[in-house]
């Protein structure tokens, strides 16, 4: 029996009342001057030309306000956590990317430093307002609609690819929701998540990884700077009428000291529209929670807004219970989700990728929570830009080998790709691609020819030689 190489290769052109689960924190605004002055470089060095504690006492988190501030080529300040000594450090450049405010810092003790380059000049900056949390007790909790059964069980969770989307009003709101890196690095929420980036003037986001556990009382707490990314609000691709099946944004974070989400956490999703209801599903997220009975009303703890996974029932231990169910683009699913929830992936465990967007938490209203498929062909169309290719590895029969590799050249050397069970996408910037097959024996064999879709390319092809495609443009 041969085996053969498929290179299923799709060019994909670019195109365009819910209840939501976007939940929401408070803070305070605090007006509070710092005027560093002004400093010409010496000439010679870098120098430290201005420090300054803030000491804000016993407070949740603090993040600082920027205007009027001036850093020239190479100047930069350096904001340090006297607690936990965690810091970031601002420049010309990365202050513009965070729209002129720092990021969140646990507990209110910070220093901030001035650090002027040798040419610069001119070199300053200016705090009007300092952000600083609130307790969770001064904030209202709504019901939970997305607790299936009565009965919530979410359990820690902490997926390297699943971050904490956090949009700051300036109205002393910030809303909560779940964003998630695809594995081309784009990331992933629901398009209501970010109504209030775009209504409210002045609205700034970031997106948080490695999110540690809340206070005992449920306040948020922050991870270090380097894994909080600040959201370019221009490239952000949504869905318009926001419907059940039909909400799902695409967006892009600023590089955190030179690196993207993805090079980061060194985590992804592979997106796929898989429908085996036969398999087992999840959802992971930020949703609000605290000790039963009470996930759903006033009482959080530790737990609250941390990253949390639910699992569906396999067919097998089911009693005849209906699960998920896919209907179009909406997934209905009996999977646990609570306010931040939003944005969520929806996970397929046997087949290891994200198969759609959580949007309602609606399982006490229904029976079901809902989402979006990720094979709504506007999401794909742009989450995929032109030059896509997808590749895959079968056997004659058009079985995917799980497991297997195929092999791209990028840089100086072939990156292996491990195929999972469904066409693995690449994403090129240049008019062709090389690639090559797994030239391990397989069961004793190798693969023996390519294919185009279902149009052979080269019979008996050498394995170890590669095979260049070229994109038409």
């Amino acid at each position: 029996m041969k085996r053969y190489i498929i290179l299923v290769i799709n060019i994909l052109l670019l195109s365009n009342f819910i209840i939501g689960q976007q939940g929401i924190i408070k803070f305070h605004t605090l007006n509070f001057e710092i005027s560093s002055g002004s400093y010409n470089g010496n000439g010679m060095s870098l120098e430290k030309k201005f420090t300054e504690i803030i000491d804000l006492g016993e407070i949740p988190w603090t993040r600082i306000k920027f205007e009027n501030t001036e850093l020239g080529q190479k100047s930069y300040i350096k904001i340090t956590n006297l607690i936990d000594g965690e810091y970031q450090i601002l420049n010309s450049n990365s202050i513009e990317k965070w729209e002129y405010t720092s990021a969140f810092f646990n507990g209110g003790l910070l220093k901030i430093e001035l650090f002027v380059d040798k040419d610069d000049i001119n070199v300053n900056f200016n705090v009007r307002e300092i952000f600083i949390g609130i307790r969770q007790s001064e904030t209202q909790t709504p019901s939970a609609d997305g607790i299936c059964d009565g009965i919530d069980n979410r359990n820690a969770s902490n997926h390297k690819a699943v971050g904490r989307i956090l949009i700051q009003r300036n109205n002393e709101i910030i809303s909560v929701c779940t964003g998630w890196i695809s594995s081309i690095g784009k990331i992933i929420t629901a398009s209501h998540c970010f109504d209030d980036l775009f209504n409210y003037p002045g609205a700034i986001a970031v997106i948080e990884f490695n999110v540690p556990y809340s206070e005992p009382d449920g306040t948020i707490r922050h991870p270090s700077p380097e894994f909080q990314f600040a959201i370019d609000r221009n490239s952000v691709i949504r869905s318009g009428d926001m419907s059940v099946g039909n909400d799902w944004a695409i967006f892009s974070a600023y590089n955190n000291s030179l690196q993207q989400p993805i090079q980061v956490q060194n985590s992804s999703l592979i997106v796929y529209d898989i429908r085996d209801i036969n398999s087992i599903f999840s959802l992971i997220g930020f949703g609000l929670d605290g000790p039963p009975p009470f996930y759903g009303g006033s009482v959080r703890d530790s737990t609250n807004h941390t990253q949390q996974k639910d699992f569906t029932q396999p067919v097998s231990q089911s009693n005849g219970s209906t699960y998920i169910i896919f209907d179009g683009d909406v997934i209905k699913y009996k999977i646990d989700a609570h306010n931040s929830n939003s944005g969520s992936p929806i996970i397929d465990e046997t087949y290891n990728c994200a198969i759609g967007i959580h949007t309602n938490g609606e399982c006490q209203i229904d029976g079901f929570n809902k989402g979006t498929s990720v094979g709504n062909i506007n999401f794909l169309n742009n989450l995929y830009p032109s030059r896509t290719v997808f590749l895959n590895q079968t056997t004659e029969n058009g079985s995917t080998l799980t497991g297997s590799k195929v092999y791209y050249w990028e840089n100086s050397s072939f990156q292996p790709i491990e195929i999972y069970t469904s066409p693995f996408p690449i994403v090129h910037n240049t008019n062709s691609i090389i690639v090559r097959a797994d030239t391990n024996l397989l069961s004793g064999r190798k693969y023996n020819l390519w294919r185009r879709d279902n149009d052979q390319l080269t019979q008996n092809i050498n394995i170890h030689r590669p095979v260049e495609l070229n994109f038409i443009t």
